[in-house]
């Protein structure tokens, strides 16, 4: 069984950048389909009993690149890990925010870098708080997109 393989943090991390590098596709065989919802499942319950939370911020992306076309209309592998119990989990989601913010703000911190606050007419302060504000609704798009209540959006 290969699942075991994704209880390592390496091995888990070297599969997401193997997958980065063959997606995106909509080409999956009904049986490709399946078994890579079952590996990014299982990679989704090892990253968040770990607190891997950068692995499940991977998994994420990658399910909305991967998937097949049945009637016409794409099928990505985000609808078959949707009802996963890490998007339940607000310490991901907040992850999510703080890092990145923290990403956004080092790029504004660059001088004439492409969010420089001067090139906009702003203080850092206000380019910080539409960067926030981008992130948390970002965030929140991307709950919603998993279906998630609007309670847990809204908290």
């Amino acid at each position: 069984e290969v699942v075991w393989l994704l209880k390592r943090p390496d091995t888990r991390s070297r599969f997401l950048e193997h997958c980065r590098g063959a997606a995106p596709s909509l080409h999956l065989t009904d049986a490709s389909f399946v078994t890579l919802v079952d590996l990014f499942t299982a990679c989704l319950r090892e990253s968040n009993n770990n607190g891997d939370f950068e692995s499940v911020r991977e998994v994420f992306d990658l399910c909305s690149l991967f998937g097949t076309v049945k009637t016409g209309a794409a099928v990505f592998l985000k609808s078959g890990v949707r009802r996963h119990e890490v998007w339940r989990n607000d310490s991901f989601w907040v992850w999510c925010i703080v890092s990145m913010f923290e990403e956004d703000e080092r790029r504004a911190a660059s001088p004439d870098g492409p969010l420089d606050a001067g090139r906009f007419g702003v203080s850092a302060s206000e380019m910080s708080a539409v960067l926030l504000l981008n992130r948390v609704h970002a965030v929140a798009r991307s709950m919603r997109s998993l279906r998630l209540p609007l309670s847990q959006v809204r908290a």
